[in-house]
Order: structure tokens, then sequence, then C-alpha cells
């Protein structure tokens, strides 16, 4: 509320424009109306319009924006004050408690709240509000920016309307947000222990949504999402409910339904209205979604059980595939909670030294020779026993904590490189796994560049194998994974004829290898139209300039099939077994030794 001054001789000075020209008032109307880059998108209306002196600051108390009545009142121009932090115009007095307490977070905890504060205007005179405040969080739970509303809130219903609807709505989409859906799911409970018909909750989250953003930037990633929120308030019945909970995930509470053909029927036509294209940049882009129900009761009675058993079944319908939903189950229950114990191991694993490498041979099918070394990731746990990496990868792809294994990875193999070099084990090549997200950030393959300059190994000694999957969009490989083919390193598809790559997008990517699928070989062997088709794609590796090789390879009879095609080299069993580091030098010679007798018993006959 507006108080005693300290100083009453000089009203506050306001910016006029008497003198300018239809065109420089309007001109200057645009720069005031102008948000500060990021903003434009952190607030649904127009600061400087709003009717109350209002002022937005970034999560350091920077000042933002500020309207037109804030300017006035104070007597600043707009120039004068934008990027200043807002303690610079308070009086040393109670310039450090009100920062303390505006960055700590509002007195109530949930991200509004109302104090006083004095501020100094541009004549020198201190002034005492009353400021409303509103914290915008992040996804992060981290403060994204402040708005503060200087008034006696009560003279100005404008402005509360304003920020009542963005302490409960989502600023990008205009939805409900999470605080919103709280108290429809309250509603809803209550609804149905009164009438005995049970409701829904669907998660719903976009498939490939950060290529989409990789692609056509935050903006267009924006406008995706406006778009499928305004898709899902269409499909939905009146009486349902849509919120959006934050990144590329939206939440829907379905009213009662007698049973659950009601449920399955929106959950088709949810996916459907998102299986249609969306117009971005003069583009039409596929997108989709998976979809995780629970239902009330069965599922749980509590917030808490709807949320986390919609988010398990969300898991499951993304590990069957894309473009599909499930409903909740105990069996889902059991595997979330194996997932949870798995991550909880693999969070301690790299500190109690339970990772190791093992290596396997590739060998030319021509010579016969060694041609290269792949790493192999496995974990030794204390009480469970021995993992390998099929069984743990995806866990540590979901938490991210792979990128600091795959950096382990790296100098640990390439240390034992080292030491097989300096007793005269020469293994041309390793062959390393790199995870998906060395390829899409350009950050950590710049990392990958300068750790490999480090390790005292040349990147000409390296091949990088990449899963086929993470080509999913050839048009937004980036220029760094270029770069580490241009430095000297052999890239490689891994798991090649899975389904992720048609033929026809070999020729766009920088590729040196192709690792075959074993499902892809083992067909060969069985069917003469796979036979076929295997030896199109090797007739086309080669054409290209491409190597092409065989994994898990077990048997003579299949070595000898694979050699008959034409296959440049495999690696499995029928040569070793995966070999730790002490191991590989003695295997090596072994190996050699072999080829010699060979050829010397053909020369001798």
């Amino acid at each position: 509320m507006r108080g005693s001054k300290t100083k009453t001789d000089n009203k506050p000075s306001v910016t006029k424009a008497k003198n300018s020209t239809i065109g420089e008032a309007r001109a200057r109307r645009d720069e005031e109306n102008r948000l500060p880059e990021g903003l434009d998108r952190a607030l649904p209306f127009d600061v400087a319009d709003v009717p109350a002196m209002i002022h937005c600051l970034d999560r350091d108390g920077r000042i933002l924006h500020v309207s037109r009545l804030w300017l006035a009142e104070l007597g600043y121009d707009r120039n004068a004050v934008i990027g200043r932090p807002l303690w610079d115009l308070m009086p040393a007095s109670s310039k450090e408690q009100l920062r303390c307490q505006l960055l700590a977070g509002p007195p109530n905890g949930r991200g509004d709240g109302a104090l006083t504060t004095e501020l100094i205007g541009a004549n020198g005179e201190v002034i005492e509000f009353q400021m409303g405040v509103f914290v915008k969080h992040d996804d992060a739970g981290g403060i994204d920016h402040i708005i503060g509303v200087l008034s006696d809130m009560s003279a100005h219903p404008t402005t509360r309307s304003v920020l009542a609807h963005l302490a409960s709505h989502d600023p990008l989409t205009g939805l409900p947000n999470r605080r919103l859906l709280t108290a429809e799911l309250s509603r809803a409970r209550a609804r149905a222990d009164r009438s005995g018909r049970r409701f829904a909750l669907m998660l719903v989250d976009l498939d490939h949504f950060k290529a989409i953003n990789d692609n056509y930037g935050h903006g267009g990633g924006d406008e995706l999402l406006r778009e499928v929120g305004r898709r899902l308030q269409s499909t939905i019945r009146r009486m349902d409910f849509v919120c959006r909970l934050g990144g590329d995930e939206f939440a829907i509470l379905v009213g009662e339904q007698a049973d659950a053909l009601g449920f399955a029927s929106l959950a088709e036509r949810l996916l459907a209205s998102l299986d249609e294209p969306f117009h971005l940049a003069d583009l039409d882009v596929m997108t989709g979604a998976c979809i995780g129900v629970s239902i009330y009761p069965e599922d749980g009675r509590t917030d808490d059980e709807l949320l986390h058993h919609a988010d398990v079944a969300l898991y499951a319908a993304k590990k069957s595939g894309r473009r599909t939903w499930r409903v909740f189950s105990r069996m889902m229950h059991q595997a979330a909670q194996a997932r949870s114990r798995l991550n909880a191991d693999l969070k301690l694993a790299l500190e109690r030294d339970e990772f190791f490498l093992a290596y396997q041979p590739i060998v030319r099918v021509d010579s016969l020779e060694v041609e290269a070394v792949e790493v192999l990731l496995r974990w030794r746990h204390s009480t469970r026993g021995m993992f390998h990496a099929n069984q743990f990868v995806r866990a540590l792809e979901r938490s991210g904590d792979i990128v600091r294994l795959t950096k382990w990875i790296v100098a640990r193999a390439a240390a034992e490189y080292r030491r097989w070099l300096s007793v005269g084990c020469l293994i041309p090549k390793l062959s390393v796994n790199l995870p998906a997200q060395f390829v899409t950030g350009s950050k950590l393959c710049r990392h990958l560049r300068k750790q490999i300059d480090q390790s005292g190994i040349g990147p000409h000694q390296l091949i990088l194998e990449i899963s086929e999957t993470t080509f999913g969009s050839v048009e937004a490989l980036p220029h760094a994974l270029l770069e580490l083919r241009e430095q000297g390193m052999r890239i490689a598809i891994d798991d090649f004829g899975g389904g992720g790559l048609a033929l026809s997008q070999i020729n766009k990517i920088p590729v040196d290898i192709l690792k075959l699928d074993r499902a892809f070989v083992q067909s060969s062997l069985e069917l003469a139209s796979d036979r076929a088709l295997l030896e199109g794609v090797v007739a086309m590796a080669r054409g290209l300039g491409l190597q092409t090789i065989a994994k898990r390879v077990e048997t003579r009879d299949q070595f000898d099939h694979l050699r008959s095609i034409g296959l440049s080299g495999a690696q499995g069993y029928v040569f070793a077994r995966p070999l730790l580091c002490d191991a590989v030098p003695g295997w090596l010679t072994d190996w050699q030794a072999s080829l010699y007798s060979a050829a010397e018993r053909r020369i001798s006959a």
C-alpha cells in the first residue's frame, strides 16, 4: 500500500513524447512493449499495458520489464532501469533484507505472497509500497522469473486476476498447470466416491520432442507444444480436464466412466489426433505420443499414487514402442521397483569400482587377421553377480549417468591399449560404443576430441560405434560428428538392419562400417529371401566403400555362410569370448601363431 514519502517537493518526472512525430511515438511504444529475449515465452500478457505498477525480474533480481505506470509513478526512463538489480532502487536500510526474502521465495512457499518494501524514485523520493509477489519456477524447481506488483492489491482487480491466472496456468500453452491439477484431482475423487464410478489420470508424453527442438529451435518446439495443447483440448469432452505438467508432458483427467472401454476409446482418439502432421516453419512435421493411464480407485487413492502409477504405465508404453498407450498393472509396479533398485545400485557402482572392461576381437573374413577389438562394458555387482551392458545401459541413458561412464570407458580403454602396445601386442584399433548423448550434443563431442587428444592414442586407432536408432533423423546429425571422422576416427553404425534406417539414407551419413544386426544375419541363414536381402546390403555397402561386420558369429557354419556372401569382418565366440585386458596379448600371440601354422601347411602342401 502506498505510504509516507520522505520528500514531497518534487513530483516524479515522466518521459513524454509531445514533440515526437506519430511514427516516432509508435516506435517508442513498440520498444516499450517489446519483451526481452526469452521473456516473451514466459509471460502470457503485455506487461507494459497492465494497469498497475508491475515489474518482472530474472532469477538474480535484475529488472527485465516494467509497466508504463511503474515508470510514471517512480519517474524513471525505461532504459535507465532495465537490466539493473531492483536492489539498486532501494534504501540501504531495507535492501539486503528484501533481496534475501525475494530470492529465498515468497513467505507462503507456494509461489506467491506479499512483502512491504521501499523504492527510491528518480527524484530521490523514498516511497513505501506493498509488493505482491509471484515467483515462476522452471522445470527443475529453480526460480525462472519473479513478478512484483507495487500497489494496494485490492485497488487493482485486473492485476489480481493476472497473478491468479499465472499461479494456476502454464504461460506457454495457457493450459492449467500442476497446481490446478491437484485441485481437480481432489474434486474428481470426491465425485467418484459419491457416484461409485471411476475416473482415469492419463499422462501424455511426446515422441522425438528433443529432435524437433534441435531441428526447429525452441520457437518451433514452443509452437508444437501450443498446438498439442489445442489438439488435446479439442479431443476430450467438456467435463474432462487437460493440463501441461512441464517439458513435453501433459496430464488429462478423464471424468467418470462405468467401465474401462471409455478410457481406451479416448486414449486411441488422443493418439490419433497427435498422429496428424504439425505445420512448423513451412514444413509438415510428424511426432506422436505415448500415454500411461492409472484408474481411480484401483490404481491409487491419493494424488501421488495416481501420478506415480500413470508414470509407470507411461514408461511401459514407451518401452513397447511409439504411439501406444498402457494401463497400469501390478506387474508394472514390480518392474518399476526393480528399476529403482537398479538405478540406486548403478549410482554407486562407479564409486565402488564395480565396472570393468572386456575386449572381443574383430577379425577380417578374408585373411583372418585381427582388425580391432570391441570394448565391452561389464558390471560385477558386489552381491548380485555379473551384469552385461545390455542389462543396465538403458538405465544409465535414462539417468544421464552414461555420459560420465563413457568418459571413464574411453580413459580406461586408452590406458589398457597403451599397456598392450608396450608389450608388443599390436592391436590395430579400439572400437568404442558411443551413446546418443555424444552424437546429439556438440559440447560432448568436443570433450571427446579433447579427451582422445590427451589419451596417448591416435584418432586413427579409434572406431566409434553408434546405434542405428540414434540416426532417427539424418538431417539433425551435428557437425561435431563429422569433425570426429575428419580427425581420423572411423564411424560404425551398430545393429544395422534393425529397422531404424532405410538403405537410401546411408550415403547421407558420415559412416565407414556397418555392423549388422544379429537377427538380420541369422534370418539370412534360414530364409532364401533374407539371404538375398543381406547379399544386396553387402553389395551396396561395397559400392559405397563401406565395410560390413557380422556380430555374434558362434559356429564355423555361420562363418562360412557369411564369407560366401562377402562380408568384410566378423566377431563372436567362433574366434574368442570377451577377454580381460591381461588376456588379450596371450590370445593375440596364439591366434597369430595358428595363422602362421596354417599358412606353412598350405605352402608345404
